[in-house]
């Protein structure tokens, strides 16, 4: 029989438990930066939806305020008053009159000596400004 050769491990035992070990190490490490990502992601999100709850509390409490006033009776008397120009019984109601403007005085009418008629068009003078020397002699 032929002689068997003795097999030299690849490995060595310690250095097969310090590859595992690495190996998890490493696991371990990437999922605690992972959990540690959501987080910051949460924590960011729940101080956001804080901010927003505080800010819809500030609202709240100044519409409660508003309802209230708009429910009370110093309200509908400034309402109608202001508004709705109504007074209590009792008020004297005072008005002011108004001087009326003199009619202006009537313009003297412009005879056709004093004002000559254009002897161009209106559209000419607008005719030169955009296409004065492409067309020369044109009108």
């Amino acid at each position: 029989m032929a002689a068997r050769k003795k097999r030299i491990p690849l490995l060595s035992l310690t250095q097969f438990v310090v590859i595992v070990t690495a190996t998890l190490a490493m696991l371990l490490l990437f999922g605690f930066a992972y959990k540690m990502n959501s987080y910051a992601q949460v924590r960011q999100e729940s101080e956001r939806l804080q901010g927003r709850l505080e800010g819809a509390q500030v609202e709240r409490e100044v519409l409660l305020t508003r309802k209230s006033y708009v429910q009370s009776d110093s309200y509908v008397e400034k309402v109608a008053r202001e508004d709705l120009k109504w007074g209590r019984r009792g008020d004297r109601l005072v008005g002011v009159k108004t001087m009326a403007a003199p009619a202006p005085a009537p313009l003297p009418a412009l005879q056709a000596e004093q004002s000559p008629e254009p002897t161009a068009p209106q559209w000419e003078p607008w005719w030169d400004v955009f296409f004065g020397d492409i067309f020369p002699g044109h009108f």
